[in-house]
């Protein structure tokens, strides 16, 4: 979409006053729903932006966006690490930790020099796109888990503590290549909500919860939905590659599922791994730091942003499917 002000304005709009009907009429999620909403509005943009007053894309504008969708991105983040115990993350730490290993090691050594490859004059930029494809999504694992009301349950806790730490990986390893304190935002949100778990009062909790269902989550997912460029698409192939590519490397190892590891049933194993190939948070804020230090060019920009999308599309569909035959089945 064009990030013009009246582009970010009418986003804003289909957010907050397509909530509630997305819940009446739609059997999607609420976080797919407002998501899949903002990619259809990015494709419709471009055909209405010429008759709207203020439309013209901008420097500023598009800075604009990025700041309120990374701002947005902070609260969710913030509110997954109010979701994650310190004292599980301790003690189920070794569990966890391995579990972070074999998501996080398969795609930074795939995906950065496949990056190069595809990207051959992309340089440094082609690196940053590879270790942005190689985090976990927050706002994808936590709305999904606050949608299917399974937040409070020993999986939910195991899949953020895997997300937090992949995640951490991956923002220290962005600051060293990027050399920017910007990208540890996220990360100290993070922990920011972990450290607040036991000590925010129940009352604060659930106000701040409400706050996030009604009026963050839907703008967030709409945003991020609408700052994909379609044209992108037919531009070339590369995309593609590095999206099979991206899904590929988070297919789970024989003997080294979060089944196996972690001791979670079938049904919950899967849905934790569907969950887990899931980019969409981090990612968004490592490109647009990309951009922003010169190393990403906007081309780059966009067809890493249609992967996102596109992962976080179908993590998120998957997941509820397996969801809803889950709850479908008989209990014996």
């Amino acid at each position: 979409m064009s990030a013009s002000i009246a582009g970010i304005c009418a986003c804003l709009t289909i957010a907050w006053a397509a909530n509630p009907l997305i819940a009446r009429i739609s059997m999607l999620p609420k976080p797919l729903g407002h998501l899949l909403i903002g990619m259809v509005a990015a494709a419709v943009w471009p055909l209405l932006a010429a008759s709207i007053p203020g439309s013209e894309p901008s420097t500023a504008t598009q800075a604009a966006m990025s700041f309120l969708t990374g701002s947005l991105g902070l609260l969710v983040v913030f509110s997954a690490g109010l979701a994650l115990p310190f004292k599980h993350l301790r003690e189920r730490w070794r569990e966890v930790s391995k579990t972070s290993l074999t998501k996080l090691i398969p795609p930074l050594l795939v995906m950065p020099p496949l990056a190069l490859l595809l990207w051959p004059d992309a340089g440094m930029g082609a690196v940053v796109a590879g270790l942005a494809l190689s985090e976990v999504s927050v706002a994808i694992s936590w709305s999904m888990l606050e949608t299917h009301r399974r937040i409070d349950t020993p999986l939910a806790k195991d899949l953020l503590g895997v997300t937090f730490i992949v995640n951490s990986t991956i923002v220290l390893l962005v600051l060293i290549m990027l050399r920017t304190p910007t990208v540890l935002l996220t990360l100290l949100a993070f922990c920011l909500g972990i450290a607040l778990h036991d000590r925010l009062p129940s009352e604060a909790r659930a106000k701040l919860q409400m706050l996030m269902l009604v009026v963050i989550i839907p703008a967030f997912f709409v945003l991020a939905g609408a700052r994909i460029e379609w044209s992108a698409i037919t531009d070339s192939w590369n995309w593609l590659v590095f999206l099979l590519a991206a899904a590929a490397t988070r297919l789970p190892f024989p003997m080294l599922g979060a089944g196996r590891i972690l001791g979670h049933g079938p049904d919950d194993a899967t849905y934790f791994e569907v969950l887990a190939a899931s980019r969409l948070t981090f990612a968004a804020l490592i490109i647009w730091l990309g951009v922003e230090a010169g190393a990403m060019s906007s081309a780059l920009l966009s067809e890493v942003t249609i992967i996102v999308s596109l992962l976080s599309v179908s993590s998120a569909s998957v997941a509820h499917y397996l969801h809803l035959r889950s709850s479908a089945r008989p209990f014996n």
